[in-house]
């Protein structure tokens, strides 16, 4: 699990399957994550996640 203190983060599971924030969701799923919004994902299967983060800032990732 994680955040982001600055940034919101864009994402598209572009293949696999997951839970996101309690969600399970599927191949072609677009989720927001915004900052300070803890990400907890469970990875179901193998993923391909396409991942937009703004602003992009180097080290804007805290683990819980």
């Amino acid at each position: 699990a994680h955040f982001h203190r600055e940034s919101d983060e864009y994402n598209l599971l572009v293949s696999g399957e997951m839970i996101i924030c309690g969600q399970k969701i599927s191949s072609g799923a677009v989720f927001v994550i915004r900052k300070n919004e803890v990400a907890d994902p469970e990875f179901l299967e193998d993923c391909t996640v396409v991942v937009v983060k703004v602003p992009s800032v180097i080290g804007d990732k805290y683990e819980v």
